[in-house]
């Protein structure tokens, strides 16, 4: 209880979603993490904030394989899930569940949206928090298929991070919400 004699609300990680008010600032690293008879996968773009991180997964089917989906879309389940891996053991799953979770850092990790046609499908994933030094590995596992993975620098990272720019003091700024805006245009 606090002195006014009310339980606390729970406390937040404090990085489930990209602060609106950074500036990212990018990461090197990142290249083809799969390259199979049917399937390659890219992960790269990764971005750093303050609280966590942001990537990139790009999906390409073989030429000849069938669409999945509506005509322009690959449904989610057709994306191969990611584990992020941390220096400290921890690691998470895209598209997993509670199971899919281990070690002492609590990550959280969340697609913040996607786009495709065809064949290809592109979607952004939310990470948080920061990792610490050493690597983070990002492994990509296709149901019935080889695993891939790429990896970066936690170290890196932590140092994109603590370049970000905030324009404006967090308490200044309204969002307006948590919502996602995604949008994609045909070709």
């Amino acid at each position: 209880m606090d002195v006014h004699g009310k339980v606390p609300a729970p406390a937040r990680r404090g990085g489930e979603d990209p602060p609106g008010h950074a500036l990212p600032v990018g990461v090197p690293g990142g290249g083809v993490a799969l390259r199979g008879a049917t399937l390659a996968v890219w992960v790269g773009s990764l971005r750093a904030f303050p609280n966590g991180f942001d990537f990139v997964l790009r999906s390409v089917r073989a030429p000849g394989q069938p669409a999945v989906g509506r005509p322009g879309w690959m449904p989610r389940d057709d994306t191969p899930p990611v584990r992020i891996t941390y220096a400290d053991g921890s690691a998470v799953r895209t598209l997993g569940s509670p199971e899919d979770t281990a070690g002492p850092t609590r990550i959280g990790v969340r697609e913040l949206g996607g786009s495709g046609r065809g064949t290809l499908w592109e979607a952004r994933y939310w990470v948080d928090p920061l990792p610490p030094d050493g690597p983070v590995t990002l492994t990509v596992h296709p149901p019935g298929g080889p695993c891939g993975s790429v990896e970066f620098s936690g170290a890196a990272i932590r140092e994109a991070a603590a370049q970000c720019e905030l324009p404006w003091p967090e308490e200044d700024f309204d969002d307006g919400g948590h919502g996602v805006l995604s949008s994609a245009s045909g070709g």
